[in-house]
């Protein structure tokens, strides 16, 4: 007996141990499988004719989520372990399809029976026939005396219109009370926004968003871009505009351009980024257990919070 126990207790540990390996597996591979995204896209003439691609991986390209658009049409693909889900709906389809088709068919087995059955019964019985009279009855219209309504239809405008004047005085105090609780709230504001505390949380969250940023954005940027204006100091301002994202390329977008008073915009772009867990993780740890962003909630969510 003590046996067959040990035995049952085994099984359920290494079912346990497994259950418990395979979660332990999938958050590391949350946390340090990176989400890899790329994409390119292309412009020679019309928007209507641009072309472009871009694809989210992850799992090391186990899963693959890719949107293009190509000759003015668009479409989504997604890949699991290389098989694409539109193959594997198409046949789930197939085969929800056979299993209509067969049942169906015994559907129309048993109607026939039960018609032939019943045909049977109808002629075993006669039915007797009854004819049914419908009866309309007119309704009585009673006259209607227009001088009393008419007057208690003054009476009711009067009525109105006296209520109407006597609640002016309420609405009156009812915006005073309006106007001094918003100058209430707005001066509250202004106390919590420099509030000492609510400032370093501000500060944090700002810089921990700086680097969540940093992180987001494209690794790798290259391509080449041709583009112009009718007018010529537009297209200096814009290139001064474009000169800001060097740093972001690093010089490897060739840019191009035209000041012979031209619209134009055509040109090549590609993109790489990854994107890993821990380092939201991290970001949303640090930020949820800091004192001064706890400070700052619980005071922005109860209002006049006793200050410290």
């Amino acid at each position: 007996m003590l046996h067959i126990l040990w035995l049952i207790l085994k099984m359920i540990l290494i079912l346990l141990g497994g259950f418990l390996g395979v979660v332990l597996l999938l958050l590391l591979l949350l946390l340090f499988c990176p989400v890899r995204y790329q994409g390119q896209g292309k412009k020679d003439g019309e928007w209507k004719e641009a072309e472009g691609q871009v694809g989210i991986s992850w799992l090391f390209r186990g899963i693959c989520v890719t949107a293009t658009r190509k000759n003015g049409e668009s479409g989504i693909s997604v890949r699991v372990l290389g098989i694409s889900v539109e193959k594997f709906k198409a046949w789930i389809e197939k085969r929800k399809e056979k299993k209509q088709k067969k049942a169906g068919q015994k559907n129309i087995g048993e109607n026939q029976a039960r018609e032939n059955t019943r045909t049977e019964e109808c002629s075993m019985k006669k039915i007797p026939r009854t004819d049914t009279e419908e009866v309309f009855e007119e309704d009585s219209a009673f006259p209607e005396n227009t001088l009393k309504l008419e007057a208690d239809k003054n009476k009711g405008l009067f009525r109105r219109i006296s209520e109407k004047l006597a609640e002016i005085p309420d609405k009156i105090k009812n915006i005073r009370l309006t106007f001094n609780r918003i100058h209430g709230k707005i001066d509250w504001w202004k106390r919590y926004i420099h509030h000492p505390k609510v400032k370093a949380a501000a500060s944090l969250v700002w810089s921990y968003a700086k680097g969540l940023l940093r992180h987001i954005l494209p690794t790798k940027v290259w391509g080449n871009v041709i583009f112009g204006f009718s007018d010529p100091s537009v297209t200096g301002r814009v290139l001064g505009l474009v000169g800001m994202s060097f740093p972001l390329h690093k010089n490897r977008v060739a840019v191009h351009p035209r000041f012979d008073g031209e619209n134009i915009l055509e040109g090549e772009i590609c993109f790489k980024g990854r994107i890993y867990g821990i380092v939201l993780l991290k970001a949303a740890v640090v930020i949820y257990f800091n004192k001064n962003v706890k400070y700052a909630i619980k005071r922005a969510k109860h209002g006049k919070h006793k200050e410290d």
